[in-house]
This record gives C-alpha cells, sequence and structure tokens, in this order.
C-alpha cells in the first residue's frame, strides 16, 4: 500500500510526460524500495514538511493542479515505522526526487497472520452515519454469522483495530473527512483491511481516500461480494469496483 501510494505520487509529480524508476535493494536483512521521478522536485524548506499531515506541494494547498490533501505520505511513514521501518526522501529542486521505503525482512513464520478466506466468521466494523445502510448490512451480517459493529465517529473505535476487527467498511459519504483519514490511517497501520461504499459521487478529499483504500465501490454492494473480494484474495491486495 505504501508503494502504492508512492507510485501515485510519483505519477503526478512527472505529469503527462518523464521517468519513474524503481529500484530494489536487499542488504543484511533490510529491503529498500526506492521510487525515483523526473518531476520538478520539491524545494528545500518544504523537505521537513512532505511527512506532516495535511501538508501537500499539490492544490488545492499547493500549486499543481492536481490535488491533495496531505495524508498519503503521512499514512506511508507512519505504516512503514509500525513494521520497524521508515520512509526517506531525497529532492534537487527541478530535477526530481526520490523516496525510499525501508523494510526487516521478515521470516516466513512472522509473515503468515492476518485474515485469510479460510476464516467463517468475521468482526466488520462499519463507519457510517447513514442508517439504511447500517440496517442493510446489519441483516446481512446476521444472515452470514458474521459480527457487525456501528461506529458514527472515531472516538467509538479502539485505538488498536487489531485483534478487534477484521474488516472495516467506510461509507464515503459521512460528513467528517478528517476523522474518515484518521480511521484509514489506523487501518493501514494495524493492517485491517479497508473498505470504502457510495463512492459514485464524491469529492476529491473523499476521492483520495478512495484510492487508498483497498478496495472502492461506486454504490453499496452486498455485504457477501465485500467479503469474498476482498478477503478472499488476501489482507493486501487491491481490488476495484469497475
Amino acid at each position: 500500500q505504501s508503494l502504492l501510494n508512492l507510485l501515485i505520487n510519483a505519477r503526478h509529480a512527472i505529469g503527462s510526460e518523464g521517468v519513474i524508476t524503481i529500484t530494489l535493494i536487499v542488504d543484511k536483512g533490510w529491503v529498500h524500495v526506492s521510487v525515483g521521478d523526473t518531476g520538478r522536485g520539491i524545494e528545500r524548506e518544504h523537505l521537513d514538511l512532505v511527512f506532516d499531515p495535511f501538508f501537500s506541494t499539490k492544490g488545492v494547498w499547493g500549486e499543481d493542479a492536481v490535488v491533495g490533501t496531505g495524508m498519503g505520505l503521512s499514512i506511508c511513514r507512519n505504516t512503514a515505522r509500525e513494521h520497524g521501518g521508515e520512509v526517506t526522501v531525497e529532492s534537487i529542486h527541478g530535477v526530481g526526487t526520490t523516496f525510499t521505503l525501508t523494510l526487516p525482512v521478515a521470516s516466513s513464520e512472522q509473515s503468515t497472520g492476518g485474515m485469510g478466506e479460510g476464516s467463517s466468521t468475521l468482526s466488520i466494523l462499519l463507519f457510517a452515519l447513514d442508517q439504511a445502510l447500517v440496517d442493510t448490512y446489519q441483516q446481512q451480517a446476521d444472515a452470514n454469522g458474521h459480527v457487525l459493529t456501528v461506529a458514527s465517529a472515531v472516538r467509538d473505535v479502539p485505538s488498536q483495530l487489531r485483534p478487534t476487527y477484521d474488516l472495516v467498511i467506510a461509507d464515503s459519504h459521512y460528513v467528517g473527512k478528517i476523522e474518515l483519514f484518521r480511521l484509514l490511517q489506523s487501518s493501514v497501520t494495524y493492517q485491517v483491511p479497508f473498505v470504502m461504499v457510495n463512492c459514485g459521487d464524491m469529492d476529491y478529499q473523499m476521492a483520495e481516500a478512495a484510492e487508498q483504500a483497498l478496495a472502492n465501490y461506486a454504490s453499496v454492494p452486498q455485504l457477501s461480494e465485500i467479503t469474498s473480494r476482498v478477503l478472499g484474495q488476501g489482507v493486501w491486495c487491491r481490488a476495484h469496483q469497475t
């Protein structure tokens, strides 16, 4: 997910033409993945700020035509640090930028955790204010033997999503955009699949959250479609409704 975010940023940086370079180095138990671009680069005074939440060099806050909320790089760094790694940046204004994601190599025993498709009962967190949506998913969860918990604010969500929840579903029409981004960040940090529904008509801020979600749906799909499509492909597989 962090690598995908770095690639999206690189694509935005080069605009209509340019070069994106990806390098992989394994060194003494560490993996270094670098994503470089030939964009305009980041000004020196902004380098120390790019990982700050809500800071963005893109419009509306920045100067680019591509909009940004300033949450992507913050989530990337927090995720890397939760896994004992780091994200760093090097940039020369007018030349280009390189972000490097560094992570420790995990043994096969360490990397086999998380939900798999063999699980029959899921603990699902639904983040929504729409009562009709809540009622729909509650009925479907009951019918399929899943445990559904509804939260209408971040304060109702436990500080650590694991091991309480196996899946988070969020309504993109939730009015508290900052709260929804915080929930997304927590889901990524604790490796809980995060899915967004009702994505057919969103503003640019919610569109960025949907882009970072593991799956997004234009409407409100059946709960069984979400569980089979996301969890059936593995916790960190990206799925999209076209």
